[in-house]
């Protein structure tokens, strides 16, 4: 049987989701959603001229589990991308 860890680890490593956000007013904005940290990372390094932020922090990559009606629509995706 598995740990609380190692179960807390796999839920929350499970279809993870990378958003890239933008800094606004009242918080931060998803402004796009990458399938790696890489991806995102590099879109926002060669983006990062279109972005002014507040204290010199005008974007970041934050990672997420999708969930639901999302996983099933990324896996049709990877099938689709895949067989192709």
């Amino acid at each position: 049987m598995k740990s609380r860890k190692d179960m807390a680890h796999d839920e929350a490593t499970r279809n993870p989701i990378f958003l890239y956000e933008l800094k606004r007013r009242h918080g931060w904005e998803t402004d796009r959603v990458f399938y790696s940290r890489r991806e995102a990372q590099v879109f926002g390094e060669n983006n990062q001229h279109n972005v002014r932020g507040c204290d010199g922090v005008g974007w970041r990559v934050y990672c997420v589990c999708a969930e639901g009606v999302l996983v099933d629509a990324l896996n049709a995706y990877d099938k689709q991308m895949v067989s192709s």
